[in-house]
């Protein structure tokens, strides 16, 4: 009698292969899984990153090919670097020089920033949060 009730002691404390594999599974993926959502969050920031830093680039050169016709005034320079940056706000618009007239000659230079909120935590302790896009275009007046 002894001997069966140790057999179904031993028999009920083993557990199926199956089961193993997937207790297994679940602590591989508990483990691994902060990572992948770390790595995750940081490509979508390098993206947005990437992506703000085009927008305002492409806003700068339209504001330069604005500014070198000297009619323009420096405030429809600044609406036209707001209108092509679409929905980013951008800030810190200047224009050198400042005042250009018809004997003005040279290049002319219009420099606009963004500020991005980074999302990554150990990423915006490193590079600052937030970040600074900071593009400038120059274009030959004429």
């Amino acid at each position: 009698m002894q001997r069966a009730f140790k057999a179904i002691i031993m028999h009920g404390t083993r557990r199926p292969a199956v089961e193993k594999s997937r207790a297994q599974a679940i602590v591989e993926l508990a483990l691994v899984m902060p990572i992948l959502i770390f790595l995750i969050i940081g490509a979508l920031d390098l993206g947005r990153m990437y992506y703000f830093d085009i927008v305002v680039g492409n806003a700068v050169r339209e504001g330069a090919r604005s500014a070198i016709y000297y009619d323009n005034s420096n405030s429809t320079v600044q609406t036209v670097v707001q209108n092509a940056a679409g929905g980013v706000s951008v800030t810190g618009i200047t224009i050198s020089p400042n005042s250009r007239d018809s004997s003005t000659t040279g290049t002319v230079s219009v420099t606009a920033t963004y500020s991005m909120t980074v999302f990554t935590p150990g990423i915006s302790t490193l590079i600052g949060n937030p970040k600074l896009v900071v593009q400038t275009a120059k274009m030959k007046m004429f």
